[in-house]
């Protein structure tokens, strides 16, 4: 895998965004909230999973806040991320762009969730992580206890019923 350049794959990222915005204007909103709205990878990524993984107990808005705070106290999170995201745009020959697995693929999502919820899990928020365990699981089919330990640079092409353990180490 080739080393990863944050600022250079953010770059990259909100210009296919806005391509994709100008080619598809009923997703504009989509793209802008996703993306553009966001001054940076980080930023971007703890509200895309807000979206993702909010529920009626728990919404958008508080989780944002919840991984936004994780993602400052563990910044090694968003480097993963960015990792994995390099990795999915090097290994899987139907993703031609970065912002394709960050917007839609669910392995890529799935792994970022899992993060969050260890992040979690190691700050004795057990509840949460679990929780978030919970509600990932539903959204992506992917079952990934909050204390596995995931390396970095990680692909899971289309994830459909993967199951990661507590005692599991990936990567």
């Amino acid at each position: 895998m080739t080393e990863v350049n944050e600022e250079e794959i953010w770059q990259s990222m909100r210009e296919q965004v806005r391509e994709r915005a100008r080619s598809e204007p009923l997703l504009a909103s989509f793209f802008y909230s996703s993306v553009l709205e966001h001054a940076d990878f980080t930023a971007a990524l703890a509200s895309k999973m807000a979206m993702l993984l909010e529920s009626p107990a728990v919404s958008a808005l508080v989780l944002d806040d919840l991984f936004s705070d994780c993602l400052r106290e563990n910044p090694d999170i968003a480097s993963a991320a960015l990792a994995d995201l390099q990795a999915v745009y090097e290994r899987d020959p139907a993703c031609n762009s970065y912002c394709l697995p960050f917007l839609y693929l669910k392995g890529y999502q799935s792994i970022q969730a899992q993060r969050l919820a260890h992040h979690l899990w190691g700050r004795d928020r057990k509840s949460m992580a679990r929780y978030m365990q919970h509600i990932a699981s539903l959204r992506f089919q992917v079952d990934a206890h909050p204390a596995a330990k995931l390396g970095r640079g990680i692909m899971f092409d289309h994830a459909t019923g993967i199951v990661i353990g507590e005692t599991a180490e990936i990567g």
